[in-house]
């Protein structure tokens, strides 16, 4: 049986691979000593989830790439939007190529995307930005109180994050989606949910509805 490890983008897990003439198994979850556990299976299409189980980290939801400002202002944001009854998904894939570090959708479907910005140079080295306008209906920027407001463009969106709970500034333009674009990206963020779920429950080695 030879093993390998995915990066899915915002974690990573380890997969072992049996013989592609069998059925696809899991295997029962692996715990390795210092880290978290692992499920083992076939991934046919490896790009299309993240798993919320990381290699590196205890905390599943960390995957090493943020920084620990970058993850107080997620946090923050993730808090207002719960409050604001939006599902919030991190680190999302989108099928331009790019990664949403926030998308959201409200109880009216609509989809927002928040790119977190921890610096100045962090907002200035990005000249991708604006590709996000292709998948969401508003595009919001998310930054720390130590960082300038005024260096982020008007037409968007902007949160100002403590860690603790976020602030709307400045609300975001609409551009609605067309209706194939909103029925994919829709698609895409649930089934990534789904499978972060699933394998987060595989992860605790119980159901989330046993007490």
């Amino acid at each position: 049986m030879v093993s390998t490890i995915f990066d899915y983008g915002l974690f990573s897990i380890k997969f072992s691979f049996a013989s592609w003439c069998g059925a696809t198994k899991i295997a029962p979850l692996r715990k390795l000593k210092g880290h978290g556990f692992f499920a083992t299976t076939l991934v046919r299409s490896p790009r299309q989830f993240m798993t919320i189980l990381s290699v590196y980290n205890n905390n599943p939801l960390i995957d090493g790439r943020q920084s620990e400002r970058a993850m107080l202002v997620r946090r923050g944001v993730q808090l207002l939007l719960h409050e604001m009854r939006h599902a919030v998904l991190p680190e999302l894939p989108l099928a331009s190529g790019r990664r949403a570090d926030l998308i959201t959708l409200s109880e009216k479907g609509e989809i927002w995307i928040i790119e977190i910005k921890s610096s100045i140079e962090d907002f200035r080295v990005d000249r991708k930005w604006p590709d996000y306008r292709l998948h969401c209906d508003r595009l919001f920027f998310a930054t720390h109180k130590d960082v300038p407001l005024d260096i982020f463009p008007e037409d968007c969106g902007l949160f100002l994050s403590d860690g603790y709970g976020a602030h709307m500034i400045r609300e975001a333009p609409e551009h609605r989606l067309p209706p194939a674009t909103r029925k994919s990206v829709t698609l895409n963020f649930s089934r990534a949910a789904a499978q972060r779920l699933m394998l987060a429950e595989w992860a605790t080695g119980k159901s989330f509805s046993s007490e």
